[in-house]
């Protein structure tokens, strides 16, 4: 009886020691941890976890795979692609490695070699659903759309339950602005995989551009509660606020979307936009300076600093920032048409009438170009020449309210001086 009771102990102090080992020189322990990491978005731990399995044994084709899957999701397409390949010479076979192969080619316009290695996964296996997503997609990318809605709906021929493929199909007629069968697809993504973001999010996105802005939020709030620690989705909820006029939840969805990523450019323009909008230019001026610093050539927050400085009555400094929006978008006549406002509220007519020309030579259907240098023949007492730009603006829309108002007060201008002065 001793005996035995000495053996029992024997065996479960051997077995508490096999529970405190780590397996850091098994391949799979290394392995199955990466793959924890990678869904959760840990990407650099993913990385390392994948690469000390690839160490202990160089032939384990998932690691290289599952090592591709992460430089794919940290927007490392060339090590990616290092990667898959190396797969493939362990496994010339592997689907996977084959479809995200096609996928970075793709991304990189390589459009031969991403067809390639497309069709070769189907040659390898004709039933796999994601060929055919892989395929719709660069016929999607070549501007292909029956093409690509075709292969989307094999997709989903071989596999009903594939929601990315009716997101997919969802996403082209969004291109070809046939919204109401856009949100159709998504709904039945989502009828598949209630959690599934991309869907919340495109679905926010149709109801936005719909006007129906109460519904887009109800799609922002679900992919929240799903993602809370996603900083696109709190960018996308912050704006949805803005447009409703709930400023201070707005601010605070986009300071955590910046808390989260505080490289997010978007984020930190949005941010400025609402903060401007309540009134709080300081740190507005703030989160725009701070997408500079990151991006110097981020267009939209030069012209944001522009407007608010001119608010500020700092002339000089609004100037300064819509020439450097003109600088990097020539082809835009936004920047033109202000630096024309600005120069004519200041006075400087020469300068006001150059821009204003300059904004129509690049855009001869910019209205508020028209218009603004209406005003500048008007201030400088040259009403036939204005009443004319306000004309051309209305015969381009009749209805422009702005055009119709300038014209009156200049006809009216014009008819007062056509009066008899008394003595």
């Amino acid at each position: 009886m001793k005996s035995t009771t000495i053996i029992v102990l024997l065996f479960f102090m051997i077995f508490c020691l096999s529970c405190g080992k780590d397996d850091s020189s098994n391949p799979g322990y290394h392995l199955t941890k990466g793959k924890e990491l990678l869904d959760k978005g840990k990407y650099d731990e993913a990385i390392d976890k994948f690469r000390r399995a690839i160490e202990l044994d160089s032939s384990l084709a998932e690691a290289h795979n599952d090592l591709a899957r992460a430089f794919l999701y940290k927007g490392l397409p060339d090590q990616a692609i290092s990667q898959c390949k190396k797969t493939l010479e362990v496994d010339s076979t592997n689907m996977d490695a084959l479809n995200i192969l096609g996928l970075l080619y793709l991304n990189k316009g390589l459009y031969d070699e991403s067809f390639a290695y497309y069709k070769k996964a189907q040659e390898f296996d004709s039933t796999n659903a994601d060929v055919y997503i892989g395929l719709g997609g660069f016929y999607l990318q070549r501007g292909q759309h029956d093409e690509a809605i075709s292969h989307f709906k094999q997709a989903i021929d071989l596999d009903p339950a594939n929601s990315a493929a009716y997101h997919n199909i969802a996403y082209v007629h969004y291109l070809l602005g046939r919204l109401n069968e856009a949100e159709a697809e998504l709904k039945k993504a989502l009828d598949l995989d209630p959690d599934y973001l991309d869907a919340h999010l495109s679905l926010g996105l149709i109801y936005s551009n719909q006007g129906r802005i109460d519904e887009a939020v109800s799609q922002y709030e679900k992919a929240a509660e799903i993602y809370p620690d996603l900083e696109t989705v709190r960018h996308s909820l912050g704006v949805a606020y803005v447009r409703q006029g709930r400023l201070d939840e707005a601010i605070k969805e986009l300071e955590k979307a910046v808390k989260l990523n505080p490289e997010f450019l978007l984020a930190h323009n949005s941010l400025g936009s609402a903060y401007w909008q309540k009134g709080e230019k300081d740190k507005a001026i703030s989160h725009f300076e701070k997408v500079i610093q990151i991006n110097p050539n981020f267009v939209d927050v030069h012209q944001n600093l522009g407007l608010i400085y001119y608010s500020l009555g700092e002339v000089n400094k609004a100037i300064e920032k819509f020439q450097k929006v003109s600088q990097l978008a020539p082809e835009s006549a936004v920047p033109h048409s202000y630096l024309c406002a600005i120069y004519r509220d200041n006075l400087m007519w020469d300068k006001a009438e150059q821009e204003c020309k300059k904004a129509l030579e690049i855009d001869s259907l910019f209205l508020d170009a028209y218009c603004n240098l209406g005003l500048v023949y008007q201030k400088r007492g040259d009403l036939d020449r204005a009443i004319s730009q306000y004309r051309r603006a209305l015969k381009i829309n009749p209805n422009y309210k702005l055009a119709q108002e300038v014209l009156k007060m200049a006809e009216s201008e014009k008819e007062n001086l056509k009066k008899p002065q008394s003595p």
